[in-house]
Order: structure tokens, then sequence, then C-alpha cells
């Protein structure tokens, strides 16, 4: 915290060799770790700070100066904030490697029905994740076992045969390989979108528009 403090301060002195980088505790800074290191090669100038958290603490740290810009596919409604939506990804779901619906090429949210959940997601932001509608316009109640924030646990939770789980393509990409787990696409299909925040009324920032940029194309 008393990091954040230094660099709001920073902020307020007009100093913006720096940029403060707030992304949701489910993807960690690794899944940024692609856009960083294209954006430290075009800025070389600038220090960033990467602070993955629950979008819970976003409101206060953005509305305080405390981060620059926040990452999200949990929507910010708050008039203080320009949101700037940086494209989707769409869903999929992962199993341990010994399921038996690892011989499909495919999963229909039917064939899970009967199977426990892991799902990515404090509790009380479940309704904003599209999963949840899918589940219920087909009127299948998921047996949710864990909720967690963190993207990691969630995958080791499947990797010990805890569960499936359905999370975006992007983040299985960058995870996958970590964990001895399979992934297939999902059925009915599922996007999630990912969303820039940054302060209304603030100067025009070359650093948080190229940053946004480069997660565009990384998303794309």
């Amino acid at each position: 915290m008393q990091e954040l403090e230094q660099r709001a301060q920073a902020i307020k002195e007009g100093n913006r060799g720096q940029m403060s980088i707030a992304c949701e505790a489910a993807w960690g800074a690794s899944l940024l770790t692609p856009v960083l290191s294209k954006f430290m090669e075009r800025r070389p100038d600038v220090s960033l700070a990467v602070y993955p958290f629950a979008t819970s603490y976003f409101h206060s740290w953005m509305s305080g100066g405390m981060i620059d810009i926040a990452v999200t596919s949990v929507p910010i409604n708050n008039q203080n904030f320009i949101q700037e939506r940086l494209g989707s990804s769409e869903a999929v779901i992962i199993l341990p490697k010994s399921h038996p619906l690892c011989a499909q090429s495919t999963i229909h949210a039917e064939q899970v029905s009967e199977e426990d959940f892991i799902v990515l997601s404090s509790r009380n932001e479940l309704n904003y994740y599209r999963s949840a509608a899918a589940f219920q316009n087909l009127g299948v109640v998921r047996n949710i076992r864990v909720f967690s924030p963190l993207s990691e646990s969630v995958f080791s939770l499947v990797e010990q045969g805890a569960g499936v789980s359905i999370v975006s393509k992007m983040i299985c990409e960058t995870l996958s390989g970590q964990f001895d787990v399979e992934w297939r696409p999902f059925e009915p299909k599922i996007r999630y979108d990912v969303f820039g925040y940054k302060r209304r009324g603030m100067p025009s920032n070359r650093h948080e528009t190229l940053f946004f940029d480069l997660l565009r194309e990384h998303i794309a």
C-alpha cells in the first residue's frame, strides 16, 4: 500500500515516466507478460508496476490516483472512469487429463451437468460471468464446490481432480502448460469481454494509449 501511495504522489507531481496497472487477480501479472514486454521495448524509460487484485479495489484506487489504468473482464460502472473495450476471448473448459470427456473434441454444457465446478471468480462477481447465464438458460444447475479469484489455484484444483472449470482461452493458453490438464472448446459459445479503464478528466497520456493498443493486438 505504501508503494501505491508513493506512485500516486508521483502522478500528482507530473512524473509520467512511470505507470501503474491494476488487473484482475484471476489473471495475475503473468497473463499480461507479453504485452508488458512489448511495451517496455517501445518505452524503455517508463517504469511499470502491476497489481493483480480483486476488482472491488479498483474503484477507490483509481479515484485516489493510486493506479493509472485498470484491465478487467468485470464491468466497472463509474461515471468518473472512461471505459474502452479491448477485445474478447472465447470460453473453454479445462478438465483433469484422466477425465472421460477428454475423448470429446467439443464439450457441451449438458455433458457436465453432473460435474463439480471450480469457478474462477469471487462469489459476489459470479453473476457478471456469461458462463453462469449459459447454464441458467439451459436449465442446468451447476454444483459449484469452490470459488477462487486466482487462476493458478483453479488450474491446480482441476489438475488434482477436484472438478472442472470454464475459463477464457486467453487465460488457458497462458497457464495450461504449467499444469497437467486438458482443455476443450465449450458449447454454447461464450466470449469474455476485456475492458480497459482510465480516469476521466485526466490529460491524454501516450503511455496509457500505447498499452491499450498493444493489449488489443494481443487479444485479437
